[in-house]
């Protein structure tokens, strides 16, 4: 089980998600989120900054919905998953 906390998922212009994690622990969290209610296709995550304006880091959803995590101590992840 991991620390992480959810701050916010929404639903994005279209079919993706927005979804805001936070690791409230002072150790680094290495983790596979599943990111469920996703249509049947492929998908991509954009890492975000907190204006949800996209930043440079991508990661690719597999096809069971699962996003390779790294949160650093303290640290608040935004992620934009969209359509391919």
């Amino acid at each position: 089980e991991t620390p992480l906390e959810v701050m916010c998922c929404k639903p994005t212009a279209g079919s993706g998600l927005l979804v805001r994690l936070l690791n409230p622990s002072a150790e680094p969290v290495a983790t596979v989120a599943t990111v469920g209610g996703l249509p049947a296709r492929p998908f991509k995550a954009f890492r975000t900054n907190l204006a949800e304006t996209t930043i440079l880091a991508t990661a690719e959803v597999d096809a069971e919905r699962r996003l390779p995590l790294t949160l650093q101590p303290f640290e608040i992840q935004t992620w934009k998953i969209e359509p391919c």
